[in-house]
């Protein structure tokens, strides 16, 4: 993760898409292992880049937007539960 958050400071139309998907990734693992606090901070700055990048290509990116909210939607609902 440290890789790619060092090239997308220097290349960042090239390598931010890889930190969101990253940042998508772990918060997956994060909510499977129990962890939700942590899963809500991966997705919600994985929810940021996305719609940093949807600025210049909203159809690129829409895909995973709806992806990462209905990830945090589900968070809610596990966290209400608890």
């Amino acid at each position: 993760m440290r890789v790619y958050r060092q090239l997308a400071e220097q290349e960042p139309d090239k390598f931010l898409p890889y930190v969101a998907g990253t940042l998508n990734n772990l918060g997956f693992l994060d909510k499977n292992q129990g962890r939700i606090g942590e899963s809500r901070a991966h997705y919600a700055e994985a929810m940021t880049i996305y719609r940093r990048l949807a600025q210049s290509d909203s159809a690129a990116y829409a895909g995973d937007i709806a992806r990462v909210d209905a990830s945090l939607k589900e968070l809610d609902k596990v966290a209400s539960v608890k």
